[in-house]
């Protein structure tokens, strides 16, 4: 009868000192970087964006609330 973890032992065995070949290679490959504080300003939003943003998301909250309401005790509507 063949032992069920044979394949186990010869995986082991074929990557048997992969990991000294590896270590004697060595990086092949480095990463550099730079980093531009000028270029951070292109990131930001303009005085207008920020506005319009903030009016979006005050405008989801009440929209929220409203829904909240509606679902809870119900909406009257008057005319003026």
């Amino acid at each position: 009868m063949k032992d069920p973890n044979q394949w186990l032992k010869d995986a082991q065995a074929a990557l048997d000192g992969v990991g000294d070949l590896l270590e004697k290679a060595g990086p092949t490959n480095t990463v550099r970087g730079t980093f531009n504080a000028a270029a951070i300003q292109g990131l930001q939003a303009s005085g207008a964006a920020d506005r319009m943003a903030k009016a979006t998301e005050d405008t989801a909250k009440h929209t929220k609330t409203l829904v909240q309401r509606a679902n809870t005790v119900g909406l009257t509507f008057t005319g003026p």
